[in-house]
């Protein structure tokens, strides 16, 4: 079941009802007053669970043991990991993560040595970069999608924009630098 909630978001409720199932809300019931300026986009990810649900469980593990270290054997992730995971399985996960070009690796005797290519919060920088990107590239224009941050940040904490402030401040000086010949 698709319902439809304020600007055009929907969720599909599948055949969930009023009490709804683990994991799952239920829609709203009917009559329901939305608050007036906040609606509730269920779809909408953070950043970090986009990053979460695009890799898989063993995945995931590798990589919060990636991060946590400098560097990463098949051995310590399996040891790390625990005895239900298998040795090959480990390995070919690792091996999946360096294509992706989530791990880089280098060799080291007969084994390779990985190490996370990039920090959680660069990972999840990236990922909100891109979400941006897509939202100002839409044919509405950019300023709801400011609007929308600028309001989201003020009311989250007002230092917070006060470090917004100064983020553009230093972004317009640098390229005001650029720009001079």
């Amino acid at each position: 079941m698709l319902v439809a909630e304020p600007a055009g978001a929907f969720r599909d409720y599948g055949e969930v009802g009023r009490e709804g199932q683990e994991g799952l809300e239920a829609p709203p019931a009917p009559g329901y007053t939305w608050p007036v300026g906040r609606f509730l986009f269920w779809g909408f990810k953070s950043s970090d669970e986009v990053l979460g649900n695009a890799l898989g469980a063993l995945e995931r593990g590798v990589m919060e043991l990636a991060w946590s270290r400098p560097e990463i054997t098949v051995r310590d992730a399996c040891a790390a990991l625990g005895s239900a995971v298998a040795y090959t399985t480990v390995m070919t996960t690792m091996d999946r993560l360096y294509k992706k070009r989530l791990l880089t690796r280098r060799k080291v005797g007969r084994a390779f040595v990985y190490a996370a290519a990039a920090s959680r919060s660069e990972m999840e920088g990236a990922v909100a970069a891109e979400l941006v990107d897509s939202l100002l590239a839409r044919d509405s224009g950019p300023l709801p999608i400011l609007s929308s941050l600028v309001d989201a940040v003020s009311e989250r904490d007002r230092a917070l924009l006060e470090e917004l402030e100064r983020l553009v401040r230093e972004k317009r000086r640098e390229l005001d630098r650029t720009r001079q010949p």
